[in-house]
């Protein structure tokens, strides 16, 4: 398989799996996937862009050795990646109902 095809099909699964897991364990959401996978998509789209830009700043603003700044942004990115999924793509709907004046 072409390396790139197959770097992509394996975000893709990855994507799937991660969705699959933090649903069913991390966050226990009974939220719907209509309501959960579009915010998963644009949780991880927004957590991918974090990844470049803190990447591109700490190795070719500062300087700093790639595999340090790669560090550095998988636990800045990872921070920012759960709070996100906690606080708006797996919040249980009661508390989304409630925002929203339903309930």
């Amino acid at each position: 398989m072409n390396p790139v095809a197959a770097s992509v099909a394996g975000a893709l699964v990855g994507g799937i799996v991660n969705y699959v897991l933090n649903y069913r364990f991390t966050f226990r959401s009974e939220n719907p996937h209509l309501t959960s996978g579009p915010r998963f998509v644009i949780t991880a789209l927004i957590g991918m862009s974090l990844n470049a830009l803190f990447m591109w700043i700490g190795v070719e603003w500062l300087g700093m050795h790639y595999l340090l700044a790669q560090l550095l942004t998988t636990g800045l990115v990872f921070l920012w990646s759960y709070n996100a999924s906690r606080l708006w793509t797996f919040r249980p709907r009661t508390d989304l109902d409630r925002r929203e004046g339903k309930g």
